[in-house]
């Protein structure tokens, strides 16, 4: 009975394993606006982060270049904003804080996190700029109609 049962849960697994069914989308251009993004007249939550997926859909050795900089300036930044914190615990218990050295400490900080932030946007904008490159086939820089010729 055993056997039989086991030969039973056998059969229906073989039953119920199918082929997984792909599903070609095709893919919409990324629009920025200010610091929100769109991605098929849909605001993209997350911030950029959400933009993983289309940005990585498209399997572009340059996006994806791009995409894993900001991600990594990101991360850099938040620990631009540790460095205060790891200063204060790092003095001794007969230590007392120097205020010059906190504020430095604390100014350095902050100008390191926003010069990753702005490092990062730049990588995802050229990344964007990438993959509306290849999605549209023009530029998303490019307003209206142009003339291009040659001398």
């Amino acid at each position: 009975m055993k056997s039989l049962f086991t030969l039973v849960l056998i059969f229906l697994g073989l039953l119920s394993c199918a082929a997984q069914k792909l599903k070609t989308i095709e893919l919409k251009p990324i629009v920025r606006q200010g610091g929100v993004y769109y991605y098929d007249l849909k605001r993209v939550h997350g911030g950029a982060y959400g933009l993983q997926i289309p940005l990585q859909s498209l399997d572009d050795d340059e996006v994806n270049k791009y995409y894993k900089r900001f991600r990594g300036w990101r991360l850099v930044g938040i620990g631009f904003s540790v460095i205060p914190a790891v200063y204060i615990f790092s003095l001794s218990r007969n230590q007392f804080l120097n205020e010059t050295q906190f504020w430095t400490v604390f100014g350095v900080s902050i100008v390191g996190g926003l010069a990753c932030e702005v490092i990062a946007i730049h990588h995802i904008r050229k990344g964007i700029d990438r993959y509306n490159t290849l999605v549209l086939g023009v530029s998303s820089q490019e307003v209206g109609p142009s003339l291009t010729y040659k001398f």
